[in-house]
Order: C-alpha cells, then structure tokens, then sequence
C-alpha cells in the first residue's frame, strides 16, 4: 500500500494528455471569421462574437484539466474563456488572463466528462485578439487516453454513400430518384443519381448561390488534367438547357461539367432522372430536373461518352462536404425511391448498403443511415453521438413506394419519341 501511494504521487507519473491542433478547430458563427489556415497556429480576429470551437469524442467519463496553448511575442493583458458542453447541455466554463509572452499555456479549469460522447469546447474573449497565435487546446486526465479528436489536415465531414445495386448487366435505361435535404451548410452536395460515368445532384455553393450539377467523366485514366487527356477520350456535349453553365472539371478524374443555378429549398422533395442511350462504342448520358416551381421538368444536360457502350450501371447516391469551412454541421437527408427501368419494366431499389470516406474512423464517427420508410435517411458530421454506421453496413426493408409518375412517363415518352424522328 506504501508502495502504491508513493509510485501515483511520484513525480514521474503523469496524466495522459493530448493537444488537439487550433488549425483543426471551426471558426463560428461565421466560418470566415477567423483566419485557420490549412496548419500551423491561428491567430487573433478582431470581431468579439467569433468562437475557435473543437470538438472531442470521449469514450469513457472522467475529470479532465483543459488549457490553451498559445504563443506572443510580448507580455499582455488578454481575457480569455472557455465553455464546455455535450449533447446534454453545459458542462462548465472556465476565464483566465494570458499575460505572459512566448511559448506559453494557460489553464482553464477543471471539467467533467459526464458520459460517453462529443464534447464541445468554445474559445472566445470579450475583446479583440490581438498579438496572439493559438497552437491548440491541450486536454490531460484519463478520458483522453483513448479519446476520439481529429489531429489530421481534413476539417470536412465525411462523405457518405449509398449504393443501389441492380442485377448484372442488366440494360437499365432511365434511374429515377429524389432527395429530401433536411439541412443545408455551406459547401454540401447532395448528389441524388450516380452512376459509373457520371453524377447528378444541388449544392450549396454560398450563402446565395446555390447549384443543380450534372457532370460525366472522360475515358482513360488521366486524374488531375484534362489538357492530358486526348480529345478521343473526352466526353462530348451534345445538349443542354436554357441558363446551364457548362464546362470541364479535373483533380477527381476529368470530365464535362454543367451546372444551374438554381434556389432549390431545403425541405423540399429535389426529382432528378437520368438516361442512358447506349450507341456503338459509347453512350450518351442525359440529366433531367424536375423544377418545383414551375412543375416541370427540363433538360439540365447531355454528354456523348467515348469508349462505353453502357448502360446505366454501379448507381449511388451521396453527401458531400467539399471544403470544411462548416465540417462541425450535420448534413442530412433522405434518399429515395430508387426506381429504375430495366427494358420497358420499372422496378424499385428496396436493399443496398453503406460507405464512407475510409480516413474517418481515425478521428470522428459522426455519420449514419436509417431506412425510414420509402426512403433511406443518410447523416454526416454534427458531432452527433447518433451512429457511427460500419462501412460495408447493408440495408433492407426500404418500403414499395407507388408506380412511377405520369409526369415522368410522359418525359420519358416525348424523349425517346425524339430518337424515332
């Protein structure tokens, strides 16, 4: 018992700590209020009402000392706070004055990590910051030992997919799917018809601007620059709809890019339909989206794809945040129906499964699906403690929804009517 007392007050024994990097953090509430760069320290931002936010998954609870690691060419005087909370509310709240100058730490109190979960921690100061780098909040007591944060350059939440699969080879011609945003941050996609060559779906591109994009790939193998690809290779714009911006895309593949700009409404039902006209050795690929406002549908674009010959094969759907400006915010929605039509037999995708960016495990889990109903109910970030959902997860159970529209049936007629002219 001597022993034992004397070997945890030795001082050799200490807390597990962990810094979580500032660069890592959220700049709220407007994402652009605080300059974070991609590494390296963050520094002061001279509006009071923004807030440098983590976010750690604890797995265990405990008592945990909480202190930011800063850095100031001189001695100052700065008042600076700290607010802790979970998905049940406020933990606590802890101010201090940084004074001194370099390299430096300054505590913020002692917290309680109550249970197993997303704990929010919220920076601010009552004035302007200035001649302050922040390098990161440094946690130390048992609960980090195994604690989930997110010490990598990536701020974005993670890219889900659901995958509707078809029978093999089978000529499917026309995919029919809706979405139904439940939210919508800056920078997320919402992509409703996926397939080997192409995608289509909205974004949220600003805080006024948003877009309905169709893009299809080029052949070969070229991933970054299309001026690399040969003209042979390169998808071909064949049609395309009044106001549709079209152009090229690289860095993820190449291909043809059209996009309009659009002001879809979040809770609102989004009809994409896309169509595959296999000829020869390629294929044509068209985007049709049904517009709520006027109800009707119309021509977004088609694209000649070389060395294809395909028909509408490998179909998904997914959520995308493409920057991470806003990675700490849930982005949600449900999928579905899934109809397709094999021949001239439409038939509904009632069972598939689940993926996700393969990096995320190593530092959030904060994504999830649920079948719910006629749709499937995809989630991303939040820091929400519902999920995480396994890679590979499959579904089941996706209930019949009713026959195909006779709006889309009569698209679908005026359509290939045109190939009989």
């Amino acid at each position: 018992m001597v022993l034992m007392a004397l070997a945890l007050t030795s001082p050799h024994f200490q807390s597990p700590t962990r810094e979580i990097p500032a660069f890592r953090a959220y700049s709220e509430p407007n994402p652009d209020g605080i300059a974070i760069p991609d590494s390296g320290p963050v520094p002061g931002w001279d509006n009071p009402r923004n807030r440098l936010v983590w976010y750690v998954k604890f797995r265990k609870p405990g008592d945990i000392v909480a202190a930011i690691h800063f850095h100031s060419s001189k001695p100052l005087k700065q008042s600076v706070r700290l607010e802790v909370s979970d998905t049940n509310g406020r933990i606590g709240n802890g101010t201090s004055q940084i004074r001194e100058g370099g390299d430096n730490y300054v505590d913020l109190g002692d917290f309680k990590v109550r249970k197993v979960g997303y704990v929010r921690f919220v920076l601010s100061s009552p004035a302007p910051i200035t001649g302050i780098k922040f390098e990161g909040l440094k946690l130390t007591g048992e609960p980090v030992t195994d604690a989930l944060t997110n010490e990598t350059r990536w701020r974005s939440s993670a890219s889900v997919h659901l995958r509707w699969p078809t029978e093999k080879d089978a000529p499917v011609t026309w995919f029919y799917n809706e979405i139904l945003p439940k939210t919508s941050p800056l920078t997320t996609y919402y992509m409703a018809c996926g397939w080997s060559r192409g995608y289509f779906g909205i974004q949220v591109n600003s805080p006024t601007e948003r877009r309905v994009i169709f893009s299809v790939w080029d052949s070969g193998t070229e991933k970054v620059s299309r001026d690399k690809v040969d003209k042979t290779l390169q998808v071909q714009l064949m049609d395309k709809g009044k106001g549709v911006f079209t152009g090229s895309f690289g860095n993820e593949g190449t291909g043809g890019h059209s996009h309009l700009v659009y002001p879809w409404k979040t809770g609102q039902v989004q009809r994409f339909l896309v169509r595959s006209e296999p000829k020869g050795d390629h294929t044509i690929y068209s985007g049709y989206y049904y517009f709520n406002d006027t109800k009707k549908w119309g021509l977004i674009s088609s694209w000649l794809a070389p060395q294809d010959g395909h028909y509408l094969k490998s179909l998904y759907s997914f959520i995308e945040d493409f920057w991470g400006g806003e990675g700490q915010k849930q982005r949600v929605a449900d999928f579905g129906p899934a109809l397709v039509r094999t021949g001239d037999v439409w038939s509904q995708v009632t069972a598939g499964s689940f993926t996700h960016t393969a990096r995320m495990p190593n530092y959030r889990d904060d994504y999830f699906f649920k079948v719910n109903g006629t749709r499937v109910t995809a989630s991303s970030g939040g820091y929400t403690d519902e999920g995480p959902t396994t890679y590979g997860a499959r579904f089941s159970g996706v209930k019949p929804s009713k026959p195909v529209s006779q709006d889309v049936l009569d698209l679908i007629k005026k359509e290939e009517a045109k190939g009989k002219n």
